[in-house]
């Protein structure tokens, strides 16, 4: 009950089946760090996805990660598939983020920040090297969230980026945990 996996893998195939979401030209999410969150196709996309986002996040609050696997074959294969859709997922929660935080809503652009970074331990913590490199690319999307999320803040808002979680993800390297 507390695996992330079966979310993400939820979250994943809806964005997969989306083809403004997905992998491609005509992916919004290839250049979803540009991309303003107030434009029709951004909205529209973030509508589209409500649900997407919902399974993101509440798989970001859990605990640990653990995608199935037959290892009776294992192959480097066996990583792709998902860690390159966490990638995009990682990106549909940034734009969201980014939006939240120019709505004024900066503690849930901040809680979603923080999600970013769980991410990327979660996608960070499978067997593969790979695993770790694409935990970093996601830890640089939380990152550069966050970079444009500050800018936003207010006075007021101020007290939220001090907290455990701010602190642990500003400070804190990331985990390479490459069995």
């Amino acid at each position: 009950s507390q695996n992330a996996a079966p979310l993400y893998e939820q979250a994943c195939g809806a964005l997969r089946a989306d083809p403004a979401a997905a992998k491609g030209p005509d992916s919004l999410l290839q250049a979803s760090e540009t991309i303003d969150p107030f434009s029709p196709a951004a909205t529209e996309l973030l509508a589209r996805h409500a649900a997407t986002l919902d399974l993101l996040r509440r798989a970001a609050d859990r605990d640990t990660c653990r995608f199935q696997k037959d290892w009776s074959r294992p192959s480097i294969d066996m990583a792709f598939p998902e860690l390159q859709a966490l990638v995009f997922a990682a990106r549909l929660l940034s734009l969201e983020a980014r939006r939240e935080a120019a709505d004024g809503n900066t503690a849930d652009a901040l809680r979603d920040v923080v999600r970013l970074q769980r991410m990327g331990r979660h996608a960070g913590s499978g067997p593969f090297l790979i695993s770790a490199l694409i935990g970093y690319v996601i830890d640089r999307t939380a990152l550069d969230t966050l970079a444009q999320v500050l800018p936003t803040l207010r006075k007021s808002d101020l007290a939220a980026l001090d907290t455990p979680e701010i602190r642990d993800l500003v400070m804190a390297p990331p985990a390479l945990n490459v069995h």
